[in-house]
């Protein structure tokens, strides 16, 4: 790193600032002109039929503008099978869920309204786990999945509470486990947990006559964009998200929970913002929680060590709708390959509804799950063939042109340098031993690998565009939650372009003007931001160059930019140049085209469909 001038380097954030003097403003701290605030009215069943919905006495209380019901739908979301309204209609599948919603003048007056709506329930039986949710005669959350129209590539069970089935098989695992040697079995499994950001969900939604205009903390602004659209009957255009600072994210803001509610309240007020936003009760209940989860691994060996074959079966208990859940089995279940070399391998992935808080991405989409699952094997079979972890691992690691799980064949695979490297830091060859040290502490330590499926395919796009007095604006989609995204790509644009990084600002995402990126999840920003950055930069000193030919009456070819510097000989030799950090107190861009590019990185030409 010491070659670069900004990358690798320490330097104070771009947004520290805001930060640190409380300027930044986040989704609560958004207020308009004309304002109004909404509350919701939420089941407190975990599963009953809704009989009646009185809004009577609500609607008496002053300052109240608008109620919506059930009644009041206008369609179905979801981010792969459409099966979530907006307000619960006919019947409730979870405590919390949205029953009615309350637009007012004040907070006091839309809350004394939710207390007033009075809703007859008839309390049915609900479903409370996988265990109940994959019986045969278990309760149906939802009648027939076929019903449904489908986002995107599923695979439910109809009549049944699976939403999703994903196999992946290759060899003979039946024949593999026959030839081991030493077998281990064993079941895992892991509780919902709850993200409970520092920032809870908020969504303000104004519709007027330009559209549909949401400012939210949102994880995915284009995604959520396009299903919003499709919600309420609007062309991408129509609908602008604008994305406010985020008070922690982790998966949690990745797909839609406030926006669909105060949307709906603000299309009956035309001209009128509705601002929403969650209560930490409401968080809990509804904010989005780690899919509880089951595993059973069957592992074999011979006894070399040498792996032979693996069967792995994972539930995930997504909650009342299916959400997040075929995303997070498809991520996690590929990922159950695990990067080692076996030749036998059978993987079923199940997602499942239950009457329960609804699941939702938490760090990885389901890949620590299921790691933690193989690699507890891992340890538990070299304790069975009394051999080092360590020593296993190594054994087994993939290498260049082995074939995986999935049938790819390795290249530049850096899984055995990653363990000796890790094992090395952790002096492994030492001889330790654990439990209670002299310093009154338990010491411990252990070791694993483990491979992770990112956003693939994806497409993220960025676009440059430097002043008259060369100060750099970079577009860039990706949303800043704490990861530092609007400084590491201002660093990367500096140290390519040459410029100061003191004069390269972000702009705030806005879907009506930032260009598309997929969505800020799976740990894809920086790389995939910067590689849209590095070809936008390319595409920029190309104009350059143009400028600085038509200033210097030189021929393209007779100049250069290196190390950040615009150099230029003519036909005689006679030189000129000038820095990149300087071209704003020069005449190379004086009254000529804007100097702008747009960089785009994608995966699409790299990827394969999987062929389970």
């Amino acid at each position: 790193m010491s070659d670069y001038r900004v990358i690798g380097k320490s330097i104070q954030r771009k947004d520290a600032l805001q930060k640190v003097t409380g300027s930044a403003v986040y989704g609560a701290d958004v207020n308009l002109p004309r304002m109004l605030y909404a509350a919701v009215c939420r089941s407190p069943h975990a599963s009953a039929h809704i009989l009646n919905v009185d809004i009577s006495e609500a609607q008496k209380v002053p300052g109240v503008k608008v109620i919506a019901t059930g009644k009041d739908n206008i369609g179905l979301f979801g981010s792969y099978i459409i099966d979530q309204p907006i307000l619960a209609f006919d019947k409730v599948r979870y405590e919390g869920e949205p029953v009615a919603a309350v637009s007012a003048e004040d907070m006091d007056a839309a809350v004394e309204a939710v207390r007033l709506i009075k809703v007859e329930y008839e309390p049915l039986i609900p479903v409370q786990g996988i265990e109940q949710a994959i019986r045969p005669d278990a309760p149906l959350l939802h009648e027939k999945w076929s019903d449904y129209k489908m986002a995107s590539a599923v695979n439910p069970i109809d009549r049944s509470n699976i939403c999703d089935h994903f196999h992946l098989e290759k060899g003979d695992v039946e024949a593999g486990f026959k030839e081991a040697d030493i077998i281990v079995e064993n079941d895992y499994e892991g509780k919902g947990v709850v993200h409970a950001t520092i920032e809870s969900h908020a969504a303000i939604a104004l519709y007027d006559e330009a559209g549909l205009t949401i400012w939210s903390p949102a994880q995915s602004p284009f995604a959520i964009r396009s299903q919003m659209s499709k919600l309420f009957h609007l062309s991408l255009n129509q609908v602008r998200f604008i994305v406010t600072q985020i008070g922690g994210g982790f998966g949690c803001k990745w797909e839609l929970k406030n926006e669909p509610v105060a949307a709906l309240l603000a299309s009956k007020l035309h001209g009128r913002p509705v601002k929403l936003v969650s209560t930490r009760n409401e968080e809990f209940l509804t904010g989005g929680c780690r899919n509880p989860w089951r595993i059973h691994v069957k592992t074999g060996a011979k006894k070399d060590g040498t792996l032979i074959a693996e069967q792995y079966t994972v539930y995930w208990d997504t909650g009342a709708y299916s959400t997040a859940g075929h995303r997070i089995n498809y991520n996690a279940c590929n990922s159950a390959v695990t990067p080692y070399r076996i030749p036998n391998i059978c993987i079923d992935g199940y997602t499942v509804v239950t009457n329960k808080h609804i699941a939702t991405a938490y760090r990885g989409f389901g890949v620590p799950e299921v790691a933690w699952g193989y690699e507890s094997q891992m340890n538990l079979l070299a304790e069975k063939l009394n051999m080092d972890p360590v020593e296993l691992r190594l054994k087994n690691a993939l290498v260049d042109g082995d074939e995986n799980g999935h049938g790819e064949v390795m290249k530049a695979c850096g899984v055995k340098d990653c363990i000796r490297e890790a094992a090395a830091k952790l002096d492994w060859d030492e001889n330790f031993k654990p439990g209670l040290g002299p310093d009154g502490k338990l010491h411990g330590r252990g070791i694993s690998a483990f491979c992770k499926l990112t956003g693939t395919p994806s497409a993220t796009s960025v676009i440059i565009k430097i002043n008259e007095d060369g100060t750099v604006v970079v577009y860039v989609s990706g949303t800043e939650m704490g990861q530092g995204a609007t400084t590491v790509i201002p660093q990367i644009v500096s140290e390519s372009l040459g410029i100061s990084i003191d004069k390269i600002t972000t702009v705030p995402v806005d879907t009506l003007y930032s260009p598309y990126d997929k969505t800020t999840t799976s740990s894809r920003l920086t790389f995939h931001s910067g590689n849209a950055a590095l070809e936008a930069v390319k595409k920029i000193k190309d104009q350059i160059i143009d400028l600085a030919a038509f200033s210097w009456k030189m021929d393209r070819i007779q100049i250069i930019i290196e190390n950040g510097i615009i150099i230029g000989k003519d036909k005689n030799g006679n030189e000129k140049q000038i820095s990149m950090d300087d071209i704003g107190n020069s005449n190379l861009m004086k009254e000529q085209k804007p100097v702008i590019a747009e960089g785009q990185y994608t995966s699409l030409g790299v990827f394969d469909p999987l062929d389970p």
